[in-house]
């Protein structure tokens, strides 16, 4: 699974504020959604280790 924050060397929070301050400025509702939705269904870090 390809991570944005490890792929470019950031802490995952400041991807995580990227993406609400990108749902903020672009419809917050569809961008949400989507971060929800693959937030409840992709597997924690943890389980791959």
């Amino acid at each position: 699974m390809w991570r944005p924050g490890e792929y470019f060397g950031v802490d995952p929070n400041l991807v995580r504020l990227g993406v609400f301050l990108l749902a903020l400025a672009t419809g917050v509702i569809p961008v949400l959604v989507t971060y929800l939705a693959a937030w409840l269904i992709l597997p924690e870090e943890d389980q791959y280790q």
